[in-house]
């Protein structure tokens, strides 16, 4: 029997690395091609990890563009996590790249062209790609480009030695701050590799490679031009202000030094369907590439002390990123996140008296360990709803947002008991264990209605049909991610199943049922 993953058939394991594995699957109700990526057992026991790939979900449910890959679903069980994207039959730019060599020219501005309309719609959204490379653009069989494994990205003004070397900016080579014009730099240099047949600067190793990035004057490119010649340039200035300030600005001058180089219809010659389909064998869709290690990188051997406090000049935290696809993380940040109990979450904790020379004995009792009830989560709370997928006609809002508060009413051997009142009126029991916060909605969470059906594109009653519904939700339990210093649960995370079941219909949708997949949290005011 094969092995399953929710709805979903594995059928063929396709990339496998040391922090996920990919796999091509189907999902089995509605026979839709999927791409399974799962944590490694021990990267999914990692919080850290586990975050970065809830992130990846919540990011790609947020982006409907057809040069970015649709997310499915998102899961997270006891013993694994793992996300369902769209599959598609095709080939990442550095796979067309080593079996074909080289592109024309008007291939390589096309197919940057399309990544960089999905760029946009991102920077649109404030959001940052963090590692636009070869290996996260990917083209299907028609050649449209897709950019793909959101994994490093983050909301713009981040933090953190992340990217691909050949392609990394200044500012992500020395930890710096990051911005759009971040990712139209790393975009710059995949163009001005595909063009020049080379990257924009070459090293013996990866010190080198990102310390010329970061101190090196930016190379011409010759043979294309002089407008192709100066965007290049100015996008991969080294001050981030000199660059188009985000994909969209970069696009419009892309397009129009396209134009002028090659002639109005240099579109009509920049299709690489034909490339993608010679690939041999072609590559897992949707998540990149899976296989390439971390690198950890001394950034005191890569840039130079008066580089390191130009580009990071502002800048107040630290970013440590593990890395699923190809990315960078300076063995500093390590050291730093070591010292201050590690991640965003934490704050440097002063030396304890003891650790001091001149310190002398302290008479400091243990404190009484704190009860259940005193840590069990009451008061404000704010609540929001992420959707991740769909089959409904009707579009259904990507994020919903309430208030909560929560009322705690007793606490009995190993559980506390209260009821949860929502801005919108509605009211919730939940329980709480120490770990697990489960809301458990009026009726088990099901209702029935049964009457005439609505034309899902103008919402108006049809008479004459008729037909019973029956809705379910789901919630699985919230588990907390998030302590206080007093141990009082600050953020909890969960999942959501709405379900539609439909009956007795007459002259309506045959259609037998409907779902949606969402992510919750919980975040205490």
């Amino acid at each position: 029997m094969s092995e399953m993953y929710g709805p979903y058939e594995v059928l063929q394991r396709v990339a496998e690395g040391s922090t996920s594995t990919v796999y091509r699957a189907r999902h089995v109700a509605l026979d839709r091609p999927a791409a399974i990526k799962v944590l490694s057992e021990a990267i999914s026991r990692s919080p850290e990890m586990r975050e970065r790939l809830r992130a990846e979900a919540e990011i790609l449910a947020g982006l409907e563009s057809p040069h970015v890959v649709e997310v499915y679903d998102f899961v997270e069980e006891d013993d694994r996590a793992w996300l369902a994207e769209e599959w598609v039959d095709g080939a990442s730019l550095d796979r067309i790249l080593e079996q074909h060599g080289t592109l024309t020219p008007e291939q390589s501005v096309g197919v940057i062209r399309e990544a960089v309309l999905g760029l946009a719609f991102a920077h649109d959204r404030g959001l940052l790609h963090r590692d636009v490379s070869p290996r996260n653009i990917l083209a299907d069989l028609q050649g449209t480009s897709k950019l793909v494994d959101f994994g490093l990205a983050a909301p713009t003004g981040e933090a953190g030695f992340v990217g691909t070397p050949a392609f990394m900016s200044p500012e992500a080579g020395v930890g710096g701050s990051l911005s759009r014009a971040s990712d139209v730099y790393s975009t710059a240099a995949v163009l001005y590799t595909l063009l020049a047949g080379h990257p924009p600067y070459a090293g013996s190793d990866l010190a080198t490679t990102v310390r010329r990035h970061v101190e090196e004057e930016v190379p011409l490119l010759d043979g294309h031009g002089a407008d192709l010649q100066d965007l290049l340039r100015r996008s991969m200035a080294k001050d981030p202000a000199q660059r188009p300030q985000d994909a969209r600005a970069f696009l419009a001058e892309l397009e129009e030094a396209a134009r002028r180089r090659f002639g109005p219809a240099w579109l009509q010659r920049a299709s690489i369907a034909a490339l993608v389909a010679g690939v041999t064998p072609l590559a897992a869709a949707g998540l990149g590439s899976t296989a390439a290690p971390t690198v950890l990188v001394d950034t005191a051997s890569i840039v130079s002390s008066q580089a390191v406090k130009a580009a990071k000049s502002g800048t107040k935290r630290l970013a440590l990123i593990g890395g699923v696809v190809g990315a960078v993380v300076v063995a500093t940040v390590a050291t730093v996140a070591a010292k201050t109990g590690g991640g965003p979450d934490h704050t440097a904790t002063p030396p304890a008296a003891s650790d001091s020379p001149s310190a002398q004995p302290v008479d400091d009792p243990s404190p009484t360990p704190k009860t259940l009830e005193e840590l069990t989560p009451s008061g404000k709370y704010d609540f929001t709803r992420v959707l991740l997928s769909s089959t409904y006609d009707q579009k259904l809002p990507k994020k919903e947002h309430r208030v909560w508060t929560l009322d705690l009413k007793k606490c009995k051997h190993q559980s506390c008991a209260g009821v949860i009142h929502s801005s919108s009126g509605s009211v919730f029991r939940y329980t709480y264990d120490g770990k697990h916060f489960v809301v458990i909605p009026p009726k088990g969470g099901k209702s029935v209605f049964e009457g005439v059906c609505q034309d899902t594109q103008t919402g108006q009653d049809v008479p004459g049909t008729k037909g019973r519904d029956t809705t379910t939700i789901v919630w699985s339990p919230l588990r907390v991610v998030r302590k206080d210093a007093d141990g009082l649960p600050v953020r909890l995370e969960g999942t959501q199943r709405l379900t539609d079941v439909y009956e007795g219909l007459i002259d309506c949708d045959d259609s037998p049922s409907d779902h949606a997949r969402y992510r919750e949290y919980i975040v205490r005011r």
